[in-house]
């Protein structure tokens, strides 16, 4: 699913990158006018969030996030690489 938001104010492992991983706006308009775009334009609305996807499943799903915490904690442990 593609994703339309506000800045975010919390530290991800890794950057969202504006139009590759979601569409950011600053305020009302802007979140209206990106939803709007992406409910026209189908090719993007799939890459948008086959990308997010993609993100999610390699820096924020659980079983990545143990393997982050893993590697910090113990980085010779099978697990952490």
């Amino acid at each position: 699913r593609a994703i339309v938001g506000q800045a975010l104010e919390v530290e991800l492992p890794e950057p969202l990158v504006d139009d590759r991983h979601w569409r950011c706006a600053t305020d009302p308009d802007g979140l209206a006018e990106a939803a709007a775009a992406l409910l026209d334009d189908e090719q993007a609305r799939a890459d948008l969030g086959h990308a997010a996807r993609t993100y999610y499943e390699e820096h924020v799903e659980p079983g990545a996030t143990m393997r982050r915490l893993i590697a910090r904690i113990r980085p010779e442990a099978p697990l952490a690489r």
